[in-house]
């Protein structure tokens, strides 16, 4: 019973890890993609004036 509750907590416990990382990249992308809008929006604007 205990080897039985221990193997099917570690699949969750796999799920999370994946999760987490699938969000901060998530995360990462969004932020660079920001980033890259705000750089571009900056020099059209300093072009503009």
């Amino acid at each position: 019973m205990v080897n039985r509750a221990k193997y099917k907590k570690q699949p969750d416990i796999k799920m999370t890890i994946v999760l987490v990382f699938c969000i901060k990249e998530q995360k990462q992308k969004v932020t660079r993609y920001i980033r890259f809008n705000t750089a571009i929006a900056e020099y059209q604007l300093n072009t503009n004036h």
